[in-house]
């Protein structure tokens, strides 16, 4: 059974990443390219979570709103989905991953067959439906599920689960706990959600390991790296435990950062880069009130770069007063 959920999460996962991979194309973005993917995914939970807070806004948060989202999906995406298609028939594929498997576990295997086992015992054990965190009992879940009872966002949003009568949750920003109510809208359970979940674990660490192993020429280093990050407790557990916003967050807040340091370090086209950055950032600020702080972090890096870059001052506040817009019209709710 738990099987059957985890597909039912890979299926929003993969509809997330045909969003973020067309809005890279329509935005045209640029990200680097081993790490494209999970940053197109990355950026298509934010995606969806936005829409399903339009959708909630306006009384249509309702199943079949998000099936028809998910059809146009597959229309415009038609092209990358077949590709897919082939390519998971291919005996080669299978063949070449069976291969570059072997060939991975066969350096630093010890270290490496520690880390699968940690990543699997952990991610399973996260899916038994009553690993769910007490800040997700008590705050975040009940926002979803009276998001998903009414069809409907009320202003201020009343929590069915209070201390105080009168407490309601109409300051605290929600796109994570949208985020999750997809799944638990659509396929009826309290377990894919939490896949959706740990993916947000990944979907922050390959891009810093990608990037690093780029800077190291040692691969033990970077495979200590993967060590570090997923030894990282509070990390672990807001990916791990059930209803936990904060991986979002991180997710989000952190590749805004690192793109931004990928620019500098790497001299990568500043337009296209600045401009995905704050996407980031404004789904950061959308899910936690600290995600702000990394759109601080972010505006002393490009203030940085404009001085390294011997800009005039007129075009780093206009530059700067560019990368305002995107968290404005995203977060500003």
């Amino acid at each position: 059974m738990t099987t059957f959920y985890i597909l039912q999460a890979f299926l929003i996962i993969y509809f997330s990443f045909l969003f973020g991979k067309k809005s890279i194309e329509w935005l045209q973005l640029e990200f680097p390219r081993k790490a494209e993917a999970f940053y197109a995914t990355a950026l298509g939970f934010g995606w969806l979570g936005l829409v399903a807070l339009i959708f909630s806004l306006f009384g249509q948060y309702k199943a079949i709103n998000f099936w028809l989202l998910f059809g146009v999906l597959i229309i415009v995406s038609r092209r990358t989905i077949f590709a897919h298609i082939k390519l998971l028939i291919s005996k080669d594929f299978y063949r070449n991953l069976l291969l570059k498997t072997k060939s991975w576990i066969s350096e630093y295997t010890i270290l490496r067959v520690i880390i699968l086992l940690f990543i699997s015992v952990y991610c399973l054990l996260s899916t038994v439906p009553s690993f769910i965190s007490s800040d997700g009992i008590a705050f975040h879940l009940p926002i979803v599920l009276k998001i998903i009872d009414d069809g409907v966002m009320s202003i201020p949003l009343k929590g069915p689960f209070t201390l105080e009568p009168n407490l309601s949750y109409g300051y605290i920003p929600v796109l994570a706990e949208l985020i999750y109510s997809i799944p638990i809208l659509l396929f009826k359970n309290l377990i894919s959600f939490k896949v959706l979940q740990i993916s947000g674990l990944f979907l922050l660490i390959y891009p810093i390991v990608e990037f690093v192993s780029k800077k190291l020429k040692n691969k033990l280093s970077t495979l200590l790296l993967s060590v570090v990050l997923l030894s990282c407790m509070p990390l672990i557990s807001y990916s791990l435990e059930g209803g936990m916003v904060e991986i979002f967050t991180f997710v989000f807040g952190i590749l805004s950062t690192l793109l931004l340091v990928q620019m500098i370090v790497d001299d990568l086209p500043p337009k296209k880069i600045i401009l995905a950055s704050a996407i980031f950032v404004a789904f950061a600020a959308s899910t936690k009130y600290i995600g702000l702080f990394y759109g601080v972090l972010n505006g002393l890096l490009l203030i940085y770069y404009f001085w390294e870059q011997r800009k005039s001052v007129r075009h780093s506040i206009k530059a700067l007063s560019w990368f305002a817009v995107p968290p404005i019209l995203i977060a500003g709710f």
